[in-house]
């Protein structure tokens, strides 16, 4: 290039700057270098003189052309494209990458998250490994991504399924502890079968592996479930020996032995009474107390003909005292707990009631009779309660010593005989016999130093009555 008393500069064309490259030599001469072509096709570029000191010059455009190049094709393949695994698979497995085109690398690598799958990467060959599968359930799954060092080549991913474990069948009962019932018990005892890939049967057994129809089992589980829970119940002893079973949960699935639960129930009694003699009743004349709970008739209530009591007498060397809404005794003395009818006490706003006058016979009733069942002048039989922790109910005799009760016995037949004195002051003769023949006698002299009357107004009658309601005061609540 000649240039006369002028300064000059040059530039190349935007696109063609990747490739061509322009350099002043001197004031005359520009060198021009390209890199190779490695494109398919013809390339071109232009370099510019311009005057800078006489901008009224047109400038000068050169054109640079440069042939196509011979094309090398980059790519990267991997032979197989997905692999899998068992769960407890520990061989590892190959993948072969086969890489195109002179000089072309590459890295092998777990997605991200993917921390029990394990790639290690070696001459054309990945070695792929995997961690143990304890899941029963869902597969897993990652991919394996190869990257090519070469920008624009694309990469390669190798899917890896692993499968879920299979399930190992088990069965598991808990707890295994051997099982204790009185022999009137009523209380249940549950059973929590664990059961994988395995269905179960319960059974109940005596000792000689018959059948025990009086362990009673329930069986519940929800659909679809294979675990699931045992209820286990007894029937009440009537033997005075104790006897024993077992539960046994068991299945057909090969190798699983059957559980079994031992099951123990302590004899029946010949007596309810722990008496060991008579008893004549020396401390209530006159007694240290006398309670009552009463639920008077309905004013309109032209159909009950009579009327539910229930009583507690105590002498005098006891004082009774409510604890955790539980009455309680302290000292030393006898009890009678008395449950009665007589014909029907009406409500009264005044809210005096009285015991009437008469000789009331020893009967026995249902646990629960209905008000038809009632007959007035009547005192209900003594029995065991089904609550587990106060066993006695309806009519009983009880002894306490310092606070604890040493001697019960169920008011089993005979007569008790009422009589009010002119100053509220009850006379009771007693003269009953408890379920062992053993005589409770005496005379208990009492005002009423305590009541509790359930009433409630109640205008319109339902279709049917409720229940009478047990004494809210159990006593004895030692």
């Amino acid at each position: 290039m000649e240039a006369v008393a002028v300064e000059w500069t040059h530039e190349v064309s935007g696109a063609a700057k990747e490739w061509l490259t322009v350099s002043k030599t001197d004031a005359e001469t520009l060198t021009v270098t390209v890199s190779d072509n490695e494109t398919a096709e013809k390339r071109s570029g232009t370099v510019t003189v311009s005057a800078t000191d006489h901008p009224e010059m047109k400038p000068i455009g050169v054109t640079v052309s440069q042939e196509a190049g011979e094309v090398t094709e980059y790519s990267i393949s991997v032979n197989p494209v997905s692999l899998e695994f068992e769960a407890d698979s520990t061989e590892p497995q190959e993948v072969t990458v086969t890489a195109v085109g002179e000089g072309l690398t590459w890295t092998a690598a777990a997605e991200q998250g993917a921390s029990w799958l394990h790639v290690e990467a070696s001459g054309d060959k990945i070695s792929v490994t995997v961690d143990a599968y304890e899941d029963t359930e869902l597969q897993r799954a990652a991919n394996i991504i190869v990257t090519p060092d070469r920008e624009g080549v694309a990469a390669k991913s190798v899917r890896v399924t692993q499968q879920p474990a299979e399930e190992v069948p088990s069965l598991t009962v808990s707890p295994t502890d051997a099982m204790e019932f009185a022999y009137n018990e009523t209380a249940s005892r549950m059973l929590r079968v664990t059961a994988v890939a395995c269905t179960w049967v319960a059974e109940a057994k005596d000792a000689e592996g018959n059948p025990a129809e009086w362990i009673e089992l329930s069986v519940s589980r929800l659909p679809e479930e294979l675990s699931g829970n045992v209820v286990v119940r007894v029937q009440p002893n009537s033997s005075l020996e104790a006897r024993s079973g077992e539960v046994v949960i068991r299945t057909n699935t090969e190798g699983i032995e059957p559980i079994t639960i031992a099951v123990t129930q302590g004899p029946g009694k010949e007596f309810l009474s722990s008496l060991t003699d008579h008893v004549t009743l020396e401390d209530m004349n006159p007694a240290g107390g006398f309670y009552y709970y009463l639920s008077p008739a309905q004013k309109w209530d032209t159909s009950t003909q009579a009327s539910s009591w229930q009583c507690e007498l105590w002498g005098a060397g006891l004082t009774r005292t409510l604890d955790g809404g539980t009455y309680v005794y302290s000292g030393t003395g006898d009890v009678l707990k008395l449950a009665f009818y007589t014909s029907r006490i009406n409500y009264n706003d005044d809210e005096l009631f009285y015991i009437p006058d008469g000789v009331y016979d020893v009967q026995w009733y249902d646990y629960f009779p209905s008000k038809e069942q009632w007959v007035p002048f009547t005192v209900v039989q003594g029995r065991e309660a089904n609550n587990l922790t106060i066993r006695i109910s309806h009519s009983w005799y009880v002894h306490i010593e310092d606070g604890e009760i040493t001697e019960s016995a169920p008011i089993w037949e005979g007569t008790m005989n009422v009589a009010l004195g002119a100053d509220d002051t009850y006379t009771i003769e007693m003269n009953f016999k408890d379920d062992a023949g053993w005589d409770i006698t005496g005379t208990v002299v009492s005002k009423v130093t305590e009541s509790n009357v359930n009433f409630w107004e109640n205008p319109a009658p339902e279709p049917e009555e409720p229940e009478e309601p047990e004494d809210p005061d159990p006593g004895f609540g030692q």
